[in-house]
């Protein structure tokens, strides 16, 4: 880009536009804004400077470029894109689905805003339209058809529609590499349509090596079935034999504190958390264990402190800072909990729990 603008002659308003959108990509926002004072047209400015704001995290700075941008260009896809992002970002939700969905309106091929929309209205609980989104998103060159079909799936299940969300599993095992995924997928669903039973009987007819430390999402899923099932000794029984052929995998070890924590062993899923704590001092969903037993036990502030140790590991596991501030609110700290609320509904706009 940089050499096209130097063919030209430092290039005109598109070609520097272009180059300072790629430089806000990669991080260099010092050098995108030299580049403000060279363009001639001053929504272009506007635009880049909100992209700019965005990225420095002054989301209502941002939202107030982005308006006088939108003002003079209001069938900019880009733009509202933009303006719905940084309105998440101040968790004006209503503010972001209407230049979202304008964004879509406008050219839904030049934006991921339908994608964000299917994953913000599903985390609101609003399936049917979460639906709608998510066959917009999939009709995009280049959509994240993944992520598209998995939560597809799971806002169709959410709806009983179990023919669809089996449609859509068989849809996401098509796309390279998600064939586990789609596995796992079906037995969620599964279990929500038949019961814990059929869910155990998907990922056994998989034949998958249960041992293996790369399917240890397919082990758990298969635990938790069991465990459902009344078979919770069958469940623990196949963890172990995983653990005495891979007893360096911390997830093994969390595992084991999962299903003994459900089984009101907590004694001893404390020990298989602090083992796979020491194991893996980064594996937030061992703090997040040894947390929820501080809660149980009482320990309040241990608790929390636990959980925001995990939250901090793990930012998108949305559930830890959520149990952090739940628990800050049975302490009486109404303010403090609701800061707290606030910040996950600004990393997750949909996040029910929080915006309620």
């Amino acid at each position: 880009m940089e050499k096209v603008a130097e063919l030209s002659g430092g290039g005109d308003d598109q070609v520097r536009f272009a180059q300072a959108d790629l430089l806000i990509d990669t991080g260099e926002l010092d050098r995108a804004e030299e580049l403000l004072g060279k363009l001639q047209e001053p929504t272009y400015a506007r635009l880049l400077r909100g992209r700019i704001l965005l990225a420095r995290g002054d989301a209502k700075g941002a939202l107030e470029q982005f308006d006088q941008g939108i003002r003079a260009w209001p069938n900019n896809a880009g733009a509202r894109f933009l303006a719905g992002q940084a309105a998440l970002e101040l968790g004006d939700f209503d503010r972001a689905v209407s230049e979202l969905r304008e964004a879509v309106r406008v050219d839904n091929a030049g934006t991921e805003a339908a994608h964000l929309l299917l994953r913000l209205h599903y985390g609101r609980g609003e399936y049917d339209e979460a639906v709608r989104f998510g066959k917009v998103a999939a009709r995009r060159r280049g959509a994240r058809l993944d992520d598209i079909f998995v939560v597809g799936v799971r806002a169709y299940t959410e709806l009983e529609a179990w023919d669809d969300a089996r449609a859509t599993v068989a849809s996401l095992a098509q796309v390279k590499g998600q064939e586990r995924t789609a596995l796992l997928e079906l037995a969620r669903l599964e279990r929500r349509a038949t019961g814990p039973a059929k869910a155990a009987e998907v990922i056994l007819g998989a034949e998958l090596d249960l041992g293996d430390p790369a399917n240890v999402d397919a082990l758990e899923m298969l635990s938790e079935n069991l465990a459902a099932d009344g078979k919770g000794g069958d469940a623990l029984a196949r963890v172990d034999a995983a653990i005495a052929k891979h007893p360096e995998v911390a997830e093994l070890q969390r595992l084991r504190g999962d299903l003994l924590f459900g089984a009101g062993r907590d004694a001893d899923a404390r020990v298989a958390y602090a083992k796979a704590n020491e194991l893996d001092p980064k594996l937030a969903s061992a703090l997040a264990g040894l947390a929820t037993l501080r809660a149980r036990e009482g320990d309040v502030g241990g608790a929390i402190e636990g959980f925001d140790a995990a939250a901090e590991l793990a930012p998108g596991v949305t559930t830890y800072a959520y149990s952090a501030a739940q628990l800050t609110l049975t302490q009486g700290k109404s303010e403090a909990a609701e800061a707290r609320l606030r910040e996950i509904v600004k990393r997750d706009a949909g996040h029910a729990g929080a915006r309620n």
